[in-house]
């Protein structure tokens, strides 16, 4: 009975969520974006300021040698990778989550702060020719993070609270996107960039609105010895759901986006869905049969690491090629990896060598570089900054709530699942780094989310502190 009445409540929600986003989508097809926010920003193009100071050394000469690109990237990555390690250890000192250090230190690194104070030592480490194999670096570290991500997604939390998992998850979801598109009503005008589509903008503020750090959020919950209770098992199947959900969300985005017609959409939503009939049906029977009892194929042997790296590979491609974006084919690779743990667990640490501790620091200091917290400067974006932070919060927060509440859980659970559902990290930045490629966002709309994703992510575990003191115990 439970059941049926959760069942008919959540198509109940969704229907009304689906006809109110309608509505704001027809309000928001009028307005007109007069928005100056550019998806190009000005240190890609120039150098902040004259650099002659070090360009007359014969060093400098040395590393910039057009021929000799591959010195400069290595110098790139000491450089990246020691600050990036510092940064994330003090973060840990203070009780935060190593990802936060890593993303302020891409900042740190990037023209906000470096570029701002030593200009001249800023385009001597980052000229803007070297942007390029920097955001190839990038990509490779975040395809391979979102194969362990796809990997650490765990079906078995379905079986038990999977239908409580979908209502709390799809449910906030609907609610963010409402919020994201009253948002959007807002940004469009004068934020957005020039000639953008507004139900583009809409849906991409909407999912920026509902992501869930499920990476970040499973660390939160082993250190606090959660991840085996009732409410542990709950929120990381609601994360999981938020995760998978959001990314289906974006990579149907990303396929209208880059589309040139609605006929090229509809074709690249079709390759899309056979694209997954093969991944579910065929790939991973396949990897079950073979990779999860050790089997030989045509008489060869496969190495499991082998044969993870090649399907990671070939996924991100065809995910491409079809016209979605590569991430999601890593993802999805992830997640029909054959359920054993301890080769799932083999494969992880060693794709999280490469990706997570030498290529994933790239990524942050890009993000840095495409950061502009100078912007900050104008009043007017700063009370942007404010309204989107309480838009973000908001959302997650009451949404979480309110449907946890809805779905039986008590009220000290209910408050910790909304805190919890807030926690937005990397996942977040990597979505906003392809709202930028795609010039679906500027770069002032960039920098704000940006700092609301590190903002909620700092706050999530303070505010459930609070509610612990406030509500000690857990409900169930």
């Amino acid at each position: 009975m439970k059941l049926f009445r959760n069942l008919l409540l959540y198509l109940v929600i969704i229907g009304i969520a689906i006809g109110i986003v309608i509505a704001l989508d027809k309000s928001g097809a009028d307005l007109v974006s007069t928005g100056h926010d550019q998806t190009e920003v000005n240190y890609v193009d120039k150098p902040i300021k004259d650099a002659s100071t070090l360009a007359d050394r014969d060093w400098d000469k040395y590393f910039h040698d057009a021929n000799k690109p591959f010195i400069l990237v290595l110098l790139q990555l000491v450089v990246i990778i020691t600050v990036s390690k510092l940064f994330g250890f003090l973060a840990r000192l203070v009780g935060q989550q190593r990802v936060i250090g890593e993303v302020i230190a891409g900042l740190v690194l990037g023209p906000s702060l470096l570029g701002l104070i030593w200009p001249e030592y800023y385009n001597f480490l980052f000229p803007a020719y070297s942007h390029t194999s920097l955001y190839v670096l990038s990509q490779l570290g975040l395809i391979l993070f979102m194969f362990v991500v796809g990997m650490e997604v765990d079906i078995s939390v379905f079986n038990k609270k999977g239908n409580q998992a979908v209502f709390i998850s799809h449910t906030t979801i609907a609610f963010c996107v409402i919020l994201g598109f009253v948002l959007s009503l807002i940004l469009f005008p004068s934020n957005s960039p020039p000639d953008a589509n507004f139900t583009e903008f809409a849906l991409f503020i909407s999912v920026s609105l509902s992501i869930t750090a499920f990476p970040v959020l499973a660390r939160i919950l082993q250190e606090r010895n959660l991840m085996k209770t009732p409410l542990g098992s709950l929120m990381m199947a609601i994360a999981a759901v938020d995760d998978v959900t959001a990314w289906f969300l974006l990579a149907a985005l990303v396929g209208v986006v880059s589309a040139s017609s609605i006929s090229a959409a509809l074709i690249t939503g079709a390759l899309m869905g056979l694209y997954l009939l093969l991944m579910f049906f065929v790939v991973k029977p396949v990897l079950k049969r073979y990779i999860g009892t050790n089997k030989k194929l045509f008489g060869i042997n496969l190495s499991q690491t082998g044969v993870a790296f090649m399907l990671l590979l070939c996924s991100s491609f065809l995910a491409r090629f079809i016209g979605i974006h590569a991430l999601f084919g890593a993802f999805i690779a992830g997640i029909v990896m054959p359920d054993i743990k301890e080769m799932r667990e083999s494969v992880s640490e060693k794709v999280r060598d490469v990706g997570s501790r030498l290529l994933l620091p790239v990524f942050f200091t890009l993000a840095g570089l495409r950061a502009h917290v100078e912007f900050l400067n104008d009043p007017k974006l700063i009370w942007l900054g404010i309204i989107v932070l309480c838009f973000a919060i908001f959302g997650k927060l009451l949404g979480g709530f309110v449907f946890s509440k809805i779905s039986g859980q008590g009220m000290g659970d209910s408050l910790r699942i909304g805190a919890l559902m807030n926690t937005r990290g990397l996942m977040e930045i990597i979505v906003l780094n392809i709202g930028l490629d795609l010039k679906i966002i500027g770069a002032e709309l960039y920098t704000i989310f940006l700092l609301m994703a590190l903002i909620t992510t700092f706050l999530s575990t303070p505010l459930l502190n609070l509610i612990n003191r406030l509500i000690p115990g857990s409900d169930k």
